[in-house]
């Protein structure tokens, strides 16, 4: 039955504008936009990260799908009491594609060109203050006060490490060039067009990806195009009204990436009524957040129900927040009683849908017998209102820049760190997750930090200073035939091809779906 199978479909999809797909050792990918340069120090867009991350080690990297720090070109690690003091023990035998060995000599360099061009003091580095070799694969960093996002800085593209060689180019030499430790290599950039990386031939332990091209196509439905005709292997920031095209595509998957950006509501711990977390809490139950990203494409956002958004190192996917329950809420509100005043919802004026998610947050509240008004804000005066506290409730959207949980907790939650919208815009104070959050800062050990931040949600919740609705996905086409394409949730346009395969669909995967057979 199977060749008359495979015969049948020939004749009946002969026209069907599929491509073979490339050669095995080859990915191509659709991609959004063209990197201005691919200087690691300089550049750190998501459309530089794409190449400059296959081409550059780093000291420390990111378990696959989330962020979690693992060894890269480091072999261990180990901070000091004091958390000010990180030392470092490298790999030996990693060379740069220029033939430099990779020492800490060369890794201290690179730190020095990364902090002289600028750029990179301001953004990831800022409490470092020198930089110590303690042997031939023993580096020390020296802050100047505690920082519990470092490790994860230096897995940030400002961390990757430099050959040497780069000084004794000309100026801009790596905007247009590659002069790195990984596994990949810069062989061609078409303006416009594509830019190609291949292995390195000197290479050891070769990866199965040999080969990669970065084809550039602005239009959404131009990259949707490329890899359902076979044109590309993966198609990476799509939008959601595509996903149905791609679900009922036999020979690509639809991959959704959430990644570290949120929303939710701010209750402000500071003002009266809403100081009393039981208070707090029947708001909390008067809102369905489910109905919040409701006209939304399904595939676009993700429900978070913890503090920690999803991807991210410590998060508790299974902490249950306040359900909808508008009799219970009312129960509840009768109990303690209501505000005598009208609740002040702040929100940003744009998009506009922020003024419908607002709309839908009033209804429900108004409709246990809350008085609440909008108020829709330019978006500076919307910061000067979250920063001063004028507000009861408002609708924010929060973002995680190096993916660290201890830097996420502290900011949405200190009491150190009251209002404004990267702060604990809540002016939530609880001395108990204050406390944790200073354990965890000193716990160098990662199970015992996990388990502090466990409590620290655990009691965030129990007090609801927040309510949470949803995080952002990024969409992705990707063939059947690739594998291992987990991407990270801070690089969503970062594929880890070290880690990739291509291969034909498994066998059982053939059988389900004849198309397959002949794609």
């Amino acid at each position: 039955m199977r060749p008359l199978l495979i015969v049948t479909l020939a004749i009946l999809l002969i026209s069907v504008p599929i491509s073979a797909p490339r050669a095995a050792e080859t990915v191509v990918a659709a991609l959004p936009e063209e990197p201005a340069g691919l200087d690691p120090h300089l550049y750190f867009d998501p459309a530089a990260s794409t190449f400059i991350f296959p081409c550059y080690q780093r000291l420390v990297g990111f378990k696959p799908g989330g962020t979690e720090p693992e060894p890269e070109l480091a072999l261990t690690w180990r901070i000091s009491d004091d958390g000010l003091l990180y030392t470092f023990v490298l790999r030996q035998g990693q060379v740069f594609s220029d033939n430099r060995p990779v020492n800490a000599e060369t890794v201290r360099a690179s730190f020095q060109r990364a902090l002289g061009l600028g750029r990179v003091q301001r953004s990831q580095f800022p409490t470092l203050a020198d930089i110590q070799i303690l042997g031939p694969c023993t580096i020390r960093f020296v802050l100047t006060r505690q920082t519990p996002d470092f490790v994860h800085a230096l897995a940030s593209s400002a961390g990757s490490i430099v050959s040497p060689g780069a000084s004794e180019q000309t100026p801009g030499y790596l905007e247009k060039n590659t002069l790195g430790s990984g596994s990949y290599t810069l062989r061609s950039w078409e303006p416009g067009r594509e830019i190609v990386l291949s292995v390195r031939e000197d290479l050891a332990g070769r990866p199965a990806i040999e080969r990669f091209v970065g084809r550039f196509e602005a239009s959404p439905a131009g990259r949707l195009e490329m890899v359902l005709l076979g044109q590309a292997d993966a198609a990476l920031k799509l939008d959601p009204d595509q996903s149905a095209r791609l679900e009922a595509d036999p020979g690509t998957d639809l991959v959704v990436t959430p990644v570290l950006k949120t929303r939710l509501l701010a209750l402000n711990c500071r003002r009266p009524w809403l100081d009393r977390p039981e208070a707090r809490r029947a708001l909390a139950l008067a809102i369905d957040r489910h109905e919040l990203p409701s006209a939304l494409p399904a595939s676009s956002y993700t429900n978070q129900t913890a503090p920690l958004p999803r991807g991210m190192w410590g998060v508790r996917t299974d902490m249950a927040a306040p359900r909808y329950d508008s009799l219970e809420a009312r129960a509840a509100l009768d109990r303690i009683g209501r505000p005598d005043r009208e609740l002040v919802l702040v929100v940003a004026d744009t998009p506009a849908r922020s003024r419908d998610e607002a709309r839908i947050i009033v209804n429900h509240l108004e409709a246990v017998g809350l008085k609440v008004k909008t108020a829709a804000c330019p978006e500076d005066r919307f910061e000067t209102a979250l920063k001063a506290g004028e507000f009861d409730l408002a609708l924010v959207w929060r973002r995680s820049r190096l993916g660290d949980p201890q830097t996420y907790l502290l900011e949405l939650l200190s009491s150190d760190r009251p209002g404004g919208p990267e702060g604990n815009t809540a002016f939530y104070a609880n001395p108990v997750v204050d406390d944790l959050l200073r354990r965890a800062g000193s716990e160098k050990r990662p199970s015992p930090r996990l388990r502090l931040f466990e409590r620290v949600q655990k009691t965030a919740v129990e007090d609801t200073p927040y309510v949470f609705f949803y995080q952002l996905n990024e969409l992705a086409g990707i063939s059947k035939w690739i594998g291992g394409a987990d991407r990270n949730p801070l690089r969503p346009l970062v594929l880890p091809l070290g880690r990739m395969t291509k291969a034909p669909p498994r066998e059982e995967e053939l059988e389900d779906d004849p198309f397959l057979l002949w794609y």
